[in-house]
């Protein structure tokens, strides 16, 4: 139960904070189902990855895997968004780069969860409640945030927010210490967007 609620209960929360024009349902278990699939290129990767980091300094070596980790986690949640969901007309409006990247991120995070949670204990699902999922969340937002302008925006910025969307999140993968910041901007950007919503005045 710890592994999965906290994720349900964010898609619950980003699901009905799009007030205007909901997204379907089936493209949205299709998020879910690709995030949590990716976990499975994650490690596949990490594995190949991690045989060539060969550091005799422990706290350098740890670095470049916590560093390693990130990125990949990321761009698996960059590709399924931008190059699955993005171009499908339902993606029709900025806050649905928000609303498709946190299912992404939340499958993601729940595969993840399940698989920690059966290979240690409930503190650790406790611990990940508390820091591993809000982070997915924040960065999910951050990144759907972007893409949200760059489906919406002149076309000549396009490529400059696609850029963003994966840069910014980028900034505050160095870990817990900037978890406040990034869900602060979560927050603003979920705000934001409802607020361009072109269904905002029609419903």
């Amino acid at each position: 139960t710890l592994s999965i609620s906290p994720g349900i209960f964010i898609m619950f929360f980003i699901y009905h904070s799009d007030e205007y024009d909901k997204e379907p349902v089936w493209l949205l278990a299709t998020c879910f189902i690709l995030g949590a699939i990716n976990l499975h290129f994650d490690v596949d990767i990490l594995e190949f990855v991690f045989s060539y980091i060969n550091v005799e300094n422990n706290f350098l070596r740890v670095g470049g895997e916590a560093l390693t980790v990130s990125i990949t986690e990321e761009m698996l949640k960059f590709i399924v968004v931008f190059l699955i969901i993005f171009p499908n007309k339902s993606f029709d409006e900025p806050f649905d780069g928000i609303v498709y990247s946190v299912f992404v991120g939340m499958g993601f995070a729940t595969a993840e969860n399940i698989t920690y949670v059966l290979q240690g204990s409930s503190s650790v699902a406790f611990f990940r409640m508390l820091t591993a999922v809000p982070a997915h969340f924040a960065f999910a937002v951050i990144m759907g945030y972007y893409l949200g302008k760059a489906k919406t925006c002149k076309l000549g910025k396009k490529w400059f927010y696609v850029f963003l969307s994966l840069f910014v999140p980028g900034i505050w993968l160095g870990g817990v210490a900037t978890l406040g910041v990034a869900i602060l901007f979560a927050r603003m950007a979920i705000i934001e967007h409802l607020e361009a919503s072109p269904f905002k005045n029609k419903s």
